[in-house]
């Protein structure tokens, strides 16, 4: 193995971390945006009717 190997596995890994943690930051904002959506349902007590018009 030569030098150029190692550093691109290296960097490899770097990105990998990277990608870890942009995902898990996807993640994170997804299951807020579920919470603040069905905190508004919750508070406003949509009817079945009015929910599905919300969906569209």
């Amino acid at each position: 193995m030569n030098m150029t190997d190692e550093v691109d596995l290296f960097e490899e890994m770097q990105h990998e971390e990277q990608d870890k943690e942009i995902l898990n930051e996807i993640d994170a904002r997804k299951k807020e945006a579920k919470k603040s959506f069905s905190s508004v349902v919750n508070k406003k007590k949509l009817s079945k009717h009015e929910l599905d018009e919300v969906m569209v």
